[in-house]
């Protein structure tokens, strides 16, 4: 029920402002219980990941590699001051980022590779091919024997049935992490 006051802000002014009937306190507690027992859950997933992440990239072996992979928002070509219309239809370029972990002499280096593409669906097809480029690329410097990739959890990029077919079918051990809904920012992104 919507309720309207007159309430005084601080300079001595009166305003009407449109109050909401309050719940009863039960109701709010049962609501917040809920809601923080949704909360906790999520926030574990997330220390764990993060933890899970972060021993990822600082135990990286010799013939081993992590990569994080993710779409960014499509580049727009288009130049300074353009118009309306040539904003909403310039062309666009689709940026695919990979960021690559590996043990190169015993130290541990971080490669940004990124591939440009004019394909726009963002789909797992596009995924698997950029992934094959950025293998060919690395196993020009070293043999992989260990893979684990981190990505989010796009069903239609990376958590579909095409993607862990690839994954099953590749000559070496490979692991695929997602990262927790909502906290996949990394240096890709």
């Amino acid at each position: 029920m919507r309720v309207f006051s007159n309430v005084e802000n601080s300079l001595g002014n009166t305003m009407k402002v449109r109050m909401v009937a309050r719940k009863q306190f039960d109701n709010f507690f049962l609501e917040f219980q809920q809601y923080i027992a949704k909360y906790l859950k999520h926030s574990a997933v997330v220390k764990c990941n993060s933890a899970a992440w972060d021993l990822d990239i600082r135990d990286v072996q010799p013939g081993e590699a992590v990569l994080l992979m993710d779409f960014q928002m499509n580049f727009s070509h288009k130049y300074k001051g353009t118009i309306q219309l040539e904003h909403w239809a310039c062309t666009q370029t689709t940026l695919f980022p990979c960021i690559v972990y590996l043990n190169i002499n015993e130290q541990i280096e971080r490669w940004a590779i990124n591939i440009v593409s004019n394909d726009q669906l963002h789909s797992n097809a596009f995924v698997s091919h950029a992934t094959n480029k950025v293998l060919k690329y690395i196993e020009q410097f070293t043999t992989l024997h260990h893979l684990t990739i981190w990505t989010d959890g796009c069903g239609s990029q990376f958590k579909c049935k095409r993607q862990f077919l690839k994954i099953s079918q590749m000559n070496m051990k490979v692991r695929h992490r997602f990262f927790a809904s909502g906290h996949g920012k990394g240096p890709s992104d």
